[in-house]
């Protein structure tokens, strides 16, 4: 009985109102919009496409990487391309060799590549369903030639990635002569060496 009386004179006092002030209104406006707008400050941006190696994550190297085209340039298998103004890497015909090249983190003015973090192209290795060795045991190709020996199968014939050991290099793409294993981009790991 007191709610409906606190609520019958809320009312009538709201109703009494028959203006909203300029202030009143900038004020709902903004104060709605706060509530709505999430936080992007600490949030990271997950990869779309393969970075070059040792590239520090998405959200600071959208806001470093010039598009300068060095580290193309500097790719000794043509593996690096500038697209919207940033590096990408797209392993088709050749792997990267992360272990031994990183042509292009020595010639990044900008430090979006960092010689710092373990070279990591965030290129993960994805199966498909008619792969020959998830059906049986006929062909591993994929985990022999993977110089990190960061895949394996399952008994059940599931690939099995090694995260910590695998950074992206591609030779599994290539190693497959069905063309049945693509890479996809995901999390780089991002560790300091």
């Amino acid at each position: 009985m007191a709610n409906d009386k606190q609520d019958e004179s809320y009312y009538r006092a709201f109703m009494s109102h028959r203006y909203v002030s300029r202030r009143g209104l900038l004020r709902g406006l903004f104060s709605a919009s706060k509530t709505l707008t999430p936080d992007r400050t600490n949030q990271t941006i997950a990869r779309q496409v393969g970075r070059p190696p040792q590239a520090i994550n998405e959200t600071d190297f959208l806001q470093r990487c010039i598009g300068c085209d060095k580290c193309r340039q500097a790719c000794p298998y043509g593996l690096i391309s500038i697209n919207h103004n940033l590096a990408e890497i797209n392993i088709d015909f050749c792997c990267c060799t992360t272990d031994n090249c990183l042509a292009c983190t020595l010639v990044c003015p900008t430090g979006a590549l960092n010689q710092q973090i373990k070279p990591d192209t965030a290129l993960w290795p994805d199966i498909a369903q008619s792969c020959f060795g998830r059906h049986d045991n006929s062909c591993r190709l994929c985990v022999h030639d993977c110089p990190q020996q960061a895949l394996s199968f399952s008994a059940e014939n599931w690939l099995i990635i090694d995260e910590i050991k695998c950074d992206g290099c591609g030779q599994c793409q290539i190693a497959c002569i069905h063309g049945l294993l693509t890479l996809k981009p995901g999390q780089p790991q991002l560790t300091q060496i």
